[in-house]
């Protein structure tokens, strides 16, 4: 191995199929649409769900000029979007800066336009008391997972259909398996190869590791557990996803983060930082 970067081949197959099956999961978006968008045109969402879906559905593309908060929250109302892609930290900023102006719809139509009506987040956890602020306000903000090598997305919650904690189901065109440890497994018309594999033949379906391990639900939600990389046995055999255990301290009072170590040792072990200025730890004696 040099280090390098994988090389992802798309093909025009891919960026057709995409759309399409993406103009498939999000029915009522189409002719009329206005998009903000502050990802970079590098970014795999930035080019193929933003740029290239404003040319499908007959759109408007309005590029922000730079990724920041400041920079977004000053255009979104002047611009005012139809439609939102963003990344997990800006959905909360975004809602952090509603609640400072007060619980109603008038506070975020003030923050985000009075035309927003969707949205989507995915690369990385949001906080499910997030995507329920904003559907409760009117915006259909739907979670997902994707990668480079999907062409973008591969997972979204279907608008209406959002479970807390979820990814949703693969998007139209994507098959999607567990492996016995239950990492996702993906095949389909946008899934790329890597430069240095040899093309697949025609009668192949070619499966693609994605480097993460799920659980599907009953309800044909996916849910990510971890990074296969960060799973790990300790000396008593118990395999161990450390993000699912650090995830259900994320909202507890006075938890600043918590880390869950224990490859190869006898126990797990649990370190916490704790928050100081939190109410609910104030004047305790930590050591």
């Amino acid at each position: 191995s040099t280090g390098l970067p994988k090389g992802v081949v798309h093909t025009g197959l891919a960026l057709v199929t995409k759309r399409f099956a993406r103009a498939a999961a999000l029915p009522a978006v189409g002719e009329g649409e206005v998009l903000l968008c502050y990802l970079p045109l590098f970014h795999t969402f930035g080019r193929y769900l933003e740029m290239m879906g404003m040319l499908f559905w007959g759109g408007t593309y309005v590029f922000a000029g730079n990724p920041s908060f400041d920079t977004l929250a000053r255009a979104l109302p002047s611009v005012r979007p139809t439609g939102l892609v963003g990344i997990p930290r800006r959905w909360a900023q975004l809602r952090e800066r509603c609640l400072a102006r007060g619980e109603g719809d008038e506070a975020l139509r003030a923050v985000a336009g009075d035309r927003l009506r969707w949205g989507l987040s995915a690369a990385g956890h949001l906080d499910p008391a997030v995507f329920r602020y904003f559907q409760r306000h009117g915006v259909e903000l739907c979670s997902g997972f994707g990668m480079t090598e999907g062409t973008g997305g591969i997972t979204m919650t279907p608008p209406g259909e959002y479970e807390d904690g979820s990814v949703g189901v693969p998007l139209p065109g994507i098959q999607a398996r567990l492996s016995a440890i239950g990492e996702l497994e993906m095949a389909g018309p946008y899934v790329a190869r890597y430069l240095d594999d040899a093309a697949p033949l025609p009668a192949e379906t070619p499966w693609l590791p994605t480097g993460d391990i799920f659980v599907r639900r009953p309800s044909g939600h996916f849910e990510i557990v971890d990074r296969v990389k960060d799973v790990y046995k300790n000396t008593r055999g118990q395999t161990v996803a450390p993000a699912s255990v650090e995830r259900r301290l994320a909202d507890v009072p006075g938890v600043r983060r918590a880390f869950l170590v224990g490859d190869g040792r006898d126990h797990n072990a649990l370190l916490i930082v704790p928050d100081r200025e939190d109410p609910a730890i104030a004047g305790a004696t930590i050591t």
